[in-house]
């Protein structure tokens, strides 16, 4: 497509949603990022309640109305500081026509803004693969600095899977139902508070991602200590859409973790291994995950362990605000 006449921006809109959506996929295949979203996961995704839908994005229209640009801004509280992470796409198209800096320079005024709100010093962060050229180049091109490095990482199902055993006095269950909201997001923050750019999770978020479509409770897995708390948490899921699109079988360990107090006592590989036999139960015939390269607990070799090796490499941007 060729832009019709001049662009412009505006706040984000309901009715934008299918548009954003297309423009996201576009540009996940152009650019080889193997994201994919469906209108539902996107209309989800975007009323969680941490985003203000409407002061924390911006679509970038040409003159008859077609979205060919998007961007937003999650403010998310920390000990010192607001964390502004920094998401934007621009249709391959209009890339270099003046578009890149208008990006930029609405993402650092609404991290100066919330910023100012919060009563905190903001950082606006981004986080791209090293292979999207188009992405690195516009932070390098406005002096972003370089603060972290992550790793996309895959495990053939193929791969023999040990038995999943946890510690002696733990058992292992699936999340269930609204008396398990409080106890999971204790776990977590206990689990990721040392982590870099942590921000603590919160009730409402967590009952939100439970309303997601998809969600199945059963791929929420809990490991339940000796004395009834929860002490690790493994998500595992199936990559509906992409699949669809790409005609794959992926899935992916989206989120594990092991609560301080209960580590290096072989917690963490129980759970991952149990997710790993649920994912290839399931039909999956390939695993992935992501982890931070200088991960404070040890998962990077808790997943090469595990047979997972590295097939991309993600930079972590930031800028004081």
């Amino acid at each position: 497509m060729k832009p019709r006449g001049e662009l412009s921006l505006r706040p984000y809109e309901d009715k934008d949603l299918i548009a954003v959506c297309d423009l996201l996929n576009l540009c996940s295949a152009v650019d080889r990022l193997e994201d994919s979203f469906s209108v539902e996961q996107l209309g989800q995704r975007l009323a969680t309640p941490s985003l203000d839908r409407f002061n924390d994005q911006r679509v970038w229209v040409d003159e008859v109305g077609a979205v060919v640009g998007f961007a937003q801004v999650w403010n998310l509280p920390s000990v010192d500081s607001l964390n502004s992470y920094f998401f934007f796409r621009v249709h391959p198209d209009v890339r270099g026509m003046g578009i890149d800096r208008e990006v930029i320079e609405w993402a650092l005024g609404r991290a100066r803004e919330a910023g100012e709100q919060h009563g905190l010093r903001a950082v606006l962060m981004g986080r791209v693969f090293e292979h999207d050229s188009y992405s690195k180049g516009i932070f390098e091109k406005f002096n972003f600095e370089i603060v972290r490095y992550g790793f996309r990482m895959a495990r053939p199902l193929s791969m023999p899977i040990p038995e999943p055993i946890l510690p002696e006095g733990y058992t292992l269950r699936h999340v269930m139902g609204e008396n398990d909201i409080e106890p999971w997001v204790a776990c977590f923050n206990e689990s990721f508070i040392d982590h870099w750019g942590f921000s603590p999770d919160s009730v409402e978020e967590r009952r939100h991602r439970l309303e997601r479509p998809g969600y199945r409770p059963e791929q929420d897995l809990v490991a339940v200590a000796p004395d009834g708390s929860f002490a690790a948490f493994c998500l595992w899921e199936m990559d509906k859409v992409g699949n669809a699109i790409y005609d794959r079988r992926n899935g992916w360990i989206s989120l594990l973790g092991t609560r301080r107090g209960h580590r290096r006592i072989g917690l963490g590989r129980g759970m991952l291994l149990a997710g790993l036999q649920h994912l290839k139960d399931e039909g999956a015939d390939t695993a992935k995950l992501g982890v931070d390269a200088t991960n404070p607990t040890g998962a990077l070799g808790l997943y090469e362990r595990a047979g997972f090796e590295k097939i991309a490499t993600r930079v972590s941007y930031h800028m004081d605000v």
